[in-house]
């Protein structure tokens, strides 16, 4: 396993040796390169780098291992991405994507209105029909009636766990954790400004 991971390492590190060497050597014999050939370095190792990001992309699209991927497109520059995109299905064309995003959007949507009929007392599966903002919480205001006739009111939801959910109270704005076993109650509350 070691040897599998070295060996292409070692490989990298002479080429990047005998390249400083290369480098070393011209610029010790007092040679002076212009920037026609500082173009030409970097456009040969941006297509170099390029290669193994190439690679590892078409690896990732295919299932495959990322790291693998990427170094042996840095060992073959070129050939070895289009070997693996030729052997790999990752060929799909963009209306065939948009159906099976569709297709996917619309089965989610079944299995959730399915779930929603099932749902019995407060659990998990109810609080997570609550939609998300782009970070994933569940903004409110929400009041939460519990058990022992304590009323919170909630800034938001964070995380909803298999026997808990993390919420802010708004007042002190602490996070606390609180089990679905000791809801009384809950309820939505609606900006009264708009």
């Amino acid at each position: 396993m070691v040897d599998a991971f070295l060996a292409p390492c070692r490989a990298i590190a002479t080429c990047l040796w005998w390249l400083a060497s290369s480098f070393k050597l011209i610029f010790w014999s007092g040679a002076q390169p212009g920037v026609v050939f500082w173009l030409i370095v970097f456009a040969l190792f941006a297509l170099w780098i390029g290669s193994g990001f190439l690679a590892a992309t078409i690896a990732e699209l295919a299932g495959k291992k990322r790291g693998e991927a990427f170094i042996m497109g840095l060992l073959a520059p070129w050939v070895y991405p289009r070997r693996l995109a030729a052997t790999s299905e990752v060929a799909a064309t963009e209306e065939e994507i948009a159906a099976a995003e569709r297709a996917a959007t619309a089965a989610e949507f079944a299995t959730e209105e399915e779930e929603i009929e099932e749902i019995d007392g407060w659990c998990r599966a109810w609080f997570a029909q609550i939609p998300v903002d782009d970070d994933g919480v569940r903004q409110g205001p929400f009041r939460l009636y519990l058990l022992d006739g304590a009323i919170l009111e909630l800034e938001s939801i964070r995380d909803l766990r298999d026997d808990l959910m993390v919420v802010v109270n708004s007042a002190t704005g602490k996070t606390l954790r609180i089990k679905y076993d000791n809801i009384a109650n809950f309820e939505e509350l609606y900006d009264q400004t708009e």
